[in-house]
């Protein structure tokens, strides 16, 4: 191999990764408890008999710190029948005028909510996108929850490819799982399924933490103005998801290929003078 066009590769490979440690660093969680509140490591840690009651069953625990799983900013289905989600728990002074939902990467504007300030813990939806991504549809499988009983849909454009958001209707703050989308702040982590761990939601029998499920738990005030980062404000359950490389990253893969063409070009153009 031609050592212009090996290290072009290796720059690419380079630039690369270090779009994905940047955003792989670890989100500090405050769990000292301090604020009288139930910790997300004890939301994790304790068994649905414990006080305070947690969603732990068996095997490996879950380390809010160490665990946190990236990227997270954008994800997709990987599964025909949409994914399943429910309300782990929601400690939030504001809950009640919480909602939770998803936007459009590729058109963030379009939001789809899910679940409203009269959901709670145990509240279950499905929800999915037609053959075309050009609808987004949820069932509802349990009383309370935004459609009670019933199913709801939207327009959607692209290819399906979504993010979750959080807005708080009496701050008039609204926070995205993309950091860069709330000024550099990740007011959102998730953790990923283990095949091993088994978790006790409230309201359905004890299951696996799949590898394709998740977790994610958000903090509801903005990290630059009085938020205690204990990120237990609302954790929602969802099955059946994929991540999503962040623009970002493929942006700056997307320029290290692009120094990969110009090494080669230039050397296909010395190769024929």
């Amino acid at each position: 191999m031609d050592k212009q066009f090996k290290y072009g590769l290796l720059a690419a490979a380079f630039l690369f990764g270090i779009a994905s440690a940047t955003s792989a660093m670890a989100t500090p969680i405050n769990t000292s408890g301090s604020n009288g509140e139930e910790t997300l490591q004890q939301v994790f840690d304790n068994t649905s008999t414990q006080t305070p009651a947690g969603i732990y069953y068996s095997g490996p625990q879950i380390n809010v710190q160490t665990d946190q799983y990236q990227p997270d900013s954008y994800w997709r289905q990987n599964a025909s029948g949409g994914s399943h989600t429910q309300i782990v728990i929601r400690i939030a002074g504001d809950a009640q005028c919480t909602s939770l939902g998803i936007f459009n990467e590729a058109n963030p504007s379009q939001m789809f909510p899910l679940y409203s300030g009269a959901n709670t813990a145990g509240d279950k939806l499905t929800f999915g996108f037609d053959a075309n991504a050009s609808n987004v549809i949820t069932g509802v499988y349990k009383s309370g929850a935004a459609v009670p009983g019933g199913y709801d849909s939207a327009a959607w454009s692209g290819a399906g490819i979504f993010g979750f958001y959080l807005t708080d209707s009496h701050t008039g703050n609204t926070f995205y799982s993309d950091p860069s989308m709330n000024g550099g702040n990740d007011q959102m982590v998730a953790y990923k399924g283990n095949g091993t761990t088994y978790l006790d939601l409230p309201s359905s029998l004890p299951g696996v933490f799949g590898l394709n499920d998740f977790l994610f738990a958000w903090e509801d005030t903005p990290l630059t103005s009085g938020s205690d980062g204990d990120y237990n404000d609302f954790v929602v359950y969802a099955e059946s998801l994929t991540s999503v490389p962040e623009p970002s990253a493929l942006g700056i893969f997307g320029l290290g290929l692009l120094l990969v063409g110009v090494i080669t070009f230039r050397r296909n153009k010395s190769d024929h003078s």
